[in-house]
């Protein structure tokens, strides 16, 4: 099997989207900011997500990485919370 070689357009593209996610996440993830996406929702649908996972239920949220000059990319990130309340 012959692997074919890289195609730098795609490489540089890729690249540009995990830098500019990065910066994303470094900017969302400190200390003292939110920890659960949900934390940083408006009130009434924090409250909603709190009430959805003391319920029992599981919480995913679709993430993307949008900047102006970066290339469209086909990744997706999804963002999963479900707490075990004892």
């Amino acid at each position: 099997m012959e692997l074919r070689p890289r195609n730098h357009h795609w490489t540089a593209a890729f690249d540009k989207y995990v830098g500019a996610t990065e910066a994303r996440l470094n900017s969302e993830l400190h200390p003292g900011g939110i920890f659960l996406y949900v934390d940083g929702l408006p009130i009434d649908a924090k409250k909603a997500s709190y009430d959805q996972l003391k319920n029992g239920e599981v919480l995913v949220e679709k993430r993307e990485t949008k900047r102006p000059g970066l290339a469209p990319m086909f990744l997706t990130e999804w963002y999963i919370i479900g707490l075990a309340l004892f």
